[in-house]
């Protein structure tokens, strides 16, 4: 209180009046001074020096974000393109991303006509659209560089998570709870048989083996 009325009776030109001592640590000195900021441009004089940048490298700007990802699309498709690297995807599968991967496991490391017959043959649900992916990307091949498919193997099968649906759980006791419906994008990438790719002597072995059990049994009459 008495503190409180020594500052109101205090002239406002005076110092204030501080009734704790100041801390050691605060009468060292003046405190260090902070680096300069650098200086923030706007956003529309960074995108002119960029497009300045872009003019002396013989490229055009573009000011949209759409056309921005236009145009990393366009370069993903040319590179694929210069590697014959044949691309067929599918996006929202109604299907957990743990079930179409089970899916994706038979066709890797496989021969196109390998992974059609194992798709072929498939109890999964899922198997015809897979199959389809796959004509799809052998297609490609055929009409732009003229690849027969028996000269084609799977590089690589890209499972990755889609977008989800809310589902009611049920659980005991009357009780309820929130579950997930989860769907999936699949892509499917195929790559012509290169000589001495060491692929080509591996894909079919289990098919091979298995075509020679069935030939001995018929050999022996057992079939």
């Amino acid at each position: 209180r008495w503190a409180m009325v020594l500052r109101a009776l205090a002239p406002r030109s005076a110092a204030p009046l501080c009734t704790t001592p100041a801390h050691p640590s605060t009468t060292t000195g003046p405190a260090p001074a902070l680096p300069p900021r650098p200086p923030k441009f706007p956003r529309k004089l960074r995108r002119e020096a960029e497009a300045e940048v872009l003019a002396l490298e013989g490229r055009e700007m573009l000011w949209s974000n759409r056309a921005r990802r236009k145009e990393a699309r366009q370069r993903k498709r040319e590179a694929a393109l210069a590697q014959r690297l044949y691309v067929a995807r599918k996006n929202e599968i109604r299907v957990s991303p743990w079930k179409l991967n089970l899916l994706a496991m038979q066709i890797r490391r496989l021969t196109l006509q390998d992974a059609l017959a194992q798709m072929r043959f498939s109890k999964k649900r899922r198997s015809d659209e897979v199959a389809e992916l796959l004509q799809d990307a052998a297609q490609q091949a055929h009409e732009r560089h003229g690849v027969e498919r028996s000269e084609l193997r799977v590089a690589e099968v890209i499972v990755n998570k889609g977008s989800s649906r809310p589902l009611i759980h049920f659980m005991g006791r009357g009780r309820v709870g929130r579950g997930k419906r989860l769907w999936s994008h699949l892509e499917v990438r195929l790559r012509p048989i290169e000589d001495g790719d060491k692929l080509h002597a591996e894909v079919s072995r289990h098919i091979k083996s298995r075509s020679k059990f069935l030939a001995a049994k018929q050999r022996k009459g057992l079939a």
